[in-house]
């Protein structure tokens, strides 16, 4: 179904008119038109991936491109770039899991990964890749224990990609929240499990390029009408005298 409502609070606008929504079992689609349209691809492999998976305790999926703002002269801008989301866990008044995915973009992207530190050893050296790592030395002001962050990088090519590694990321963390996956609920873990995803997405053979028709058609609208049909009316016959 389509929603037909909006809002403008304290300069944020909120056009909900523009997201279609549909229901898989107990769960919604909330998907804006310009991903359905320009990111088919994606769309579908989000639902194969989530058809795996027990979706009892999914509430929604939603994917747009962000929270639109208003300046001064009532000109519309998106505050934040790149891909992003966010997962909520159940609650009183939302007794399901909720996820958020936006991809503003543009394309191609850089997204900052976070991956397994390093640690310094009981007897105070440090591994030898921990020199090239820039940053500070973190410390755990209970055991003492002291290690270095470390951060990769991951580059999304179009939307398509964006999707999958923003979902399969915000994915991980209810997955492993209900048990479905192993593993810990970190944001290094799910950073890891969305670029697992993405190389298999990216692994998987593209879609099938349309046939083009060797010679010009041209096709009457009439044959593409799925609207109300009209009554047909005969042509007049001439008398032939």
């Amino acid at each position: 179904m389509l929603s037909t409502f909006r809002f403008d609070l304290g300069g944020k606008v909120m056009n909900l008119s523009v997201f279609a929504v549909t229901s898989d079992g107990t769960m919604k689609f909330i998907f804006h038109p310009e991903v359905r349209a320009n990111a088919q691809r994606s769309v579908r492999w989000v639902k194969t991936f989530l058809a795996r998976f027990d979706l009892s305790s999914l509430g929604w999926l939603r994917i747009d491109f962000g929270r639109e703002y208003k300046d001064g002269r009532g000109r519309r801008y998106r505050k934040y770039r790149g891909v992003y989301g966010r997962c909520w866990y159940p609650s009183e008044d939302q007794p399901t899991v909720r996820m958020s995915c936006q991809v503003p973009g543009p394309f191609p992207c850089d997204i900052v990964t976070r991956k397994k530190p390093v640690y310094q050893s009981d007897d105070g050296t440090w591994p030898s890749e921990a020199r090239g790592i820039p940053g500070p030395v973190m410390v755990d002001r209970r055991s003492g224990r002291r290690w270095k962050r470390v951060y990769g990088k991951t580059i999304v090519h179009d939307l398509d990609e964006a999707i999958v590694w923003i979902v399969a990321h915000e994915a991980f963390h209810w997955l492993r929240h209900t048990r479905q996956v192993p593993g810990r609920n970190t944001e290094v873990e799910a950073d890891a499990y969305a670029d697992r995803q993405l190389a298999a997405f990216r692994a998987q053979p593209p879609p099938p390029a349309p046939v083009s028709c060797p010679f010009p058609v041209t096709w009457k609208q009439s044959q593409f009408d799925f609207g109300t049909p009209q009554a047909h009316t005969p042509a007049p016959q001439r008398a032939f005298l």
